[in-house]
């Protein structure tokens, strides 16, 4: 029980502006979890003939107190349930069954994938935005045989097996995804929103309202006749270097050129000499990310298209 507890757990909410949001839903020898943008819903044989709203954390934690199978029962009225297994018992407050928004699993077809999901996840999964004005970015982009991210100052992308029209999988699903760690077996996709199928239980996400921007198709179409150049080894390390000594904390600058890397003059300052590079200035941030997977990039180039093991994309400079 405790393994399917720790399982839905991650879909549960961690705040209470919703407060059913941050229960779990035990039903039909099942137990949901959903914070409103995912849900996740599992088999749970060991709690079945018990119908409940109970607190998440709470449940959670008295279930693991009991260290083993726990006693389950229901007061008379059924708004307290008491959990007890030796000398330990705990007892918690439940909401009305009514109360609670449980997801239903897909009725739609179930699609099988081409290939792997989780790589291409863990590759692009740093490249994500959590900026939630622009919610286009807080996705990865399924299109025309490529998956996208982008944080709006890199953009990034991997060929990917994907030919059933758009489709933006969503931050949170990505996050639970990879909690997860297994392969969906198959995803049903609908107006109501995008389910993940495994073989220990499903995942349904809420799908991208409005597309990506269509100056994406053009942005990648620079990247058909770059070559990038390789970039210097310990580049990256260089880079790191400078870390302690911005100027402005918030607003790290990268300096590139002949000379090597450094930051912008102030009462603090650095710099690491070699590398022959072109002039230009990047976000450190961002730079960092394109570092540690790139072997090429064009940093004379705005934006910089770069290059890495079976990902490509384009780097974003500043104007100092």
């Amino acid at each position: 029980m405790i393994e399917t507890l720790n399982l839905v757990a991650g879909a549960v909410s961690t705040k209470d502006m919703l407060p059913v949001l941050t229960h779990f839903c035990i039903y039909d020898g099942r137990i949901q979890g959903s914070n409103g943008r995912v849900a996740i819903d599992a088999p749970c044989p060991e709690l079945a003939g018990l119908d409940a709203i109970v607190p998440a954390e709470k449940f959670l934690k008295a279930v693991n107190a009991c260290q083993g199978e726990p006693q389950l029962k229901l007061n008379a009225d059924k708004t307290r349930l008491t959990i007890s297994k030796g000398r330990f018992r705990a007892t918690v407050s439940l909401l009305q069954v009514d109360d609670y928004p449980r997801e239903e699993n897909a009725a739609g077809e179930k699609t099988t994938f081409a290939q792997p999901v989780l790589p291409m996840l863990r590759m692009l999964a740093p490249f994500v935005s959590d900026d939630a004005s622009r919610p286009w970015a807080c996705s990865i982009l399924l299109r025309d045989g490529y998956a996208y991210a982008t944080n709006n100052v890199v953009v990034a992308r991997t060929p990917y097996k994907w030919t059933a029209g758009d489709l933006a999988l969503s931050a949170a699903g990505i996050d639970e995804m990879l909690r997860i760690g297994d392969e969906p077996t198959a995803i049903t996709v609908t107006e109501h929103g995008c389910w993940m199928h495994y073989t220990r239980c499903w995942l349904k996400m809420q799908l991208l309202q409005g597309g990506w921007p269509e100056a994406l198709s053009k942005l990648m179409a620079q990247l058909a006749t770059a070559q990038p150049p390789p970039l210097p080894a310990g580049l990256l390390d260089d880079v790191q270097l400078l870390k302690p000594f911005f100027p402005d904390e918030k607003m790290p600058i990268v300096l590139t050129g002949p000379e090597g890397v450094s930051t912008q003059d102030g009462q603090h300052s650095a710099a690491v000499e070699g590398g022959g590079l072109p002039k230009g200035a990047f976000r450190l941030e961002s730079l960092s990310l394109v570092l540690a997977i790139a072997t090429h990039a064009d940093l004379a180039a705005s934006p910089s298209p770069w290059r890495g093991d079976n990902i490509e994309g384009l780097l974003s400079g500043v104007r100092v």
